[in-house]
This record gives structure tokens, sequence and C-alpha cells, in this order.
């Protein structure tokens, strides 16, 4: 699991990008299938021959907007 508290994340927009701070509510340890299914690890997923991916799930609350840097 992540041992931070807060984030910036990087959002597409079109052509561009989007940047933007967030807090961290909670994170939950989830399998995800090829068939695009996210599962907690306690719980069963769909039958299929993959071994599924192994991820965090990671659910924040926006707090900011950070302005991008100009391009070099």
């Amino acid at each position: 699991m992540p041992d931070f508290t807060s984030l910036v994340a990087e959002l597409p927009a079109g052509e561009q990008v989007i940047y933007v701070t967030a807090e961290v509510l909670h994170c939950l340890s989830v399998r995800l299938y090829r068939s695009g299914s996210v599962v907690p690890v306690s719980g069963e997923g769909p039958a299929q021959g993959r071994a599924p991916k192994s991820m965090v799930l990671v659910g924040c609350q926006f707090t900011g907007r950070l302005a991008k840097l100009p391009d070099d």
C-alpha cells in the first residue's frame, strides 16, 4: 500500500494535460482482469485463463490545480 497522504496527478485533456493535487482518502488492494473488471483481492473475479494484475486502487479528494510549467 502507498505510504503517502497527498499526490499530484496528470490528467489528459485533449492534446494537453492538467495537473491536480489530491489528498488520499483510502486505498484498496485489487486485481485487474483482462476484461477490464476490477475486483477487491478478497473477492472473486471472472473466470478466465490469464492471471489478473495486482494493483492498488487509490481514492482521492482533489484539492487544487497546478499551472503547467513552460516547455524548454
